[in-house]
């Protein structure tokens, strides 16, 4: 009897083990995050080096041009108070506004994307885009970043055979986590959105795709932006896909745009009930306006 009870004892802390959740705030100490794409001057950068243990996300340039882009004496300055600062970059879309764009083959671009002006969904499977990204992310580890944000990394829903697109998604993510671990050991890959390419992916994919990302974002899925009085999405699939990526070790991120107190305190209320998922509330252009997470 006695042994029974110890093998069940046993059973018990192997299985809380598995369990654990790993998060920003455990792994580095992290107090919270910040995303911030516009008006990164002065006051901006002032507001970060200022901020103490907070994972920010910011273009790897002041005004998104290669002139402006942030030196590694700049990038060490805002990591000043132990912050942890990555860069944004669009994975599944080129941005007419970009360093690369003047010279890029325009049989990469599928289509312009309606809802944003200058940008263009791409054939992001191709080895010529693959270069231009891996130029990109030179750029940015080079500039002392600690890590990157991809973003439109779920573009592969776009196209009528997702699974395959999904597939190939995935493999360009692998691909470019090798590329910057050459160049800095520890460097840290994350999804800003596509969290449900899991779904799409065979089990060998999946397991790459996971070992090479640090964590990920979910922008958008708390509150339905379609209708004026933002109403509650009751979306399980999603909460389920952050308890996923929980249990997996990685890192898991909220982002909404909230109108007004009444509705950030409904955000926060909600997403705090997901144990270990880092939420922020903030406007809507990313210009940093506001931050609540609390």
């Amino acid at each position: 009897m006695l042994k029974n009870t110890i093998l069940i004892f046993l059973f018990l802390i192997c299985s809380c083990a598995k369990q654990k959740i790993v998060t920003p705030s455990s792994a580095l100490g992290l107090k919270g995050w910040r995303y911030q794409l516009q008006n990164l001057g002065v006051r901006s950068l002032k507001k970060i080096e200022d901020g103490d243990h907070l994972l920010w996300v910011i273009d790897y340039s002041k005004d998104g041009s290669d002139d402006q882009a942030f030196t590694l004496t700049q990038i060490k300055s805002l990591k000043r108070n132990n912050n942890f600062i990555c860069a944004y970059l669009s994975l599944g879309e080129a941005e007419d506004y970009r360093f690369y764009f003047k010279n890029l083959n325009r049989s990469l671009l599928v289509s312009a994307n309606t809802n944003w002006h200058g940008n263009f969904p791409v054939r992001f499977w191709e080895k010529e885009w693959k270069e231009v990204v891996q130029t990109y992310l030179k750029k940015i580890i080079s500039a002392g970043f600690d890590g990157v944000f991809f973003d439109v990394v779920d573009v592969f829903h776009t196209f009528k055979e997702e699974k395959g697109y999904a597939e190939k998604m995935a493999h360009l993510i692998v691909d470019l986590h090798k590329y910057s671990l050459q160049l800095n050991p520890n460097f840290k890959i994350f999804l800003q959105n596509g969290g449900d390419i899991i779904h799409y992916l065979n089990k060998d994919t999946k397991e790459l795709l996971l070992a090479a990302i640090q964590g990920l974002s979910f922008e958008g899925v708390i509150f339905n932006y379609q209708l004026p009085d933002l109403p509650f999405l009751n979306n399980e699939q999603v909460e389920e896909n952050m308890k996923f990526y929980q249990q997996q070790g990685k890192w898991v991120f909220s982002l909404e745009y909230p109108k007004n107190n009444q509705q950030i305190d409904q955000y926060i209320n909600k997403i705090k009930k997901i144990k270990g998922v880092f939420p922020l509330a903030t406007d809507k252009d990313l210009k940093g306006q506001y931050f609540w997470d609390h």
